[in-house]
Order: structure tokens, then sequence, then C-alpha cells
């Protein structure tokens, strides 16, 4: 979590979030209660178009999506694509975020 706001470090501790980390993606999950495999399938529509993502934080308050990651090559795969696996991400991410799973 060493990308993550201070702020946010101490509130996710404070509030006993459950942390756990990806190794095969090397990312760390933390989310006010267990969400199973949701974070591997969000990362998994997004992760053929990125050579890296360092951040994906799903939030019910302003931002709403925050995605820290390495932009595609033009050249190789269209900004469309990109931006609809994006578009089906947050399909996906809906039901987990609003906890109508």
């Amino acid at each position: 979590m060493a990308n993550v706001p201070a702020e946010t470090r101490r509130r996710i501790r404070a509030d006993g979030w459950v942390v756990r980390k990806l190794p095969d993606l090397g990312l760390t999950v933390a989310s006010p209660e267990e969400v199973g495999s949701a974070p591997e399938q969000l990362v998994a529509a997004i992760a053929p178009y990125t050579r890296r993502i360092w951040r994906l934080a799903l939030r019910r308050t302003a931002p709403h999506l925050v995605l820290a990651c390495h932009f595609p090559d033009p050249v190789r795969t269209a900004p469309a694509e990109f931006f609809g696996a994006i578009e089906r991400m947050i399909d996906r991410a809906t039901p987990v975020s609003t906890g109508d799973r």
C-alpha cells in the first residue's frame, strides 16, 4: 500500500478493513469487507491493455474511480478498446461497490 496516501492508510487500519496481497498481480487489496475474487476480476478486465497497474480504487464518493496505469500504445491498441475495457471493469465493479452482489 505504498502508493496509498498516508491518511487513507490510517483510515484503513482504524476502521479494521480487510487487507490482503495479490502477489500474482503485485497489488494489495483493502476493503471494508471481504470481496472475494472481485479484485482479480476487475484487474483482469484491463490488464491485457496495460503493462502495469499501480492503483485501482473504487469509491462511493468522488472520485469514484482512480486508475493509475501505463496507457497502452495507441499504435497497437485503439483508445476505444482500452476505454471499453475500463467500462466493462466498471460494470463488473458496480455490484461490489454498491453491496448488491
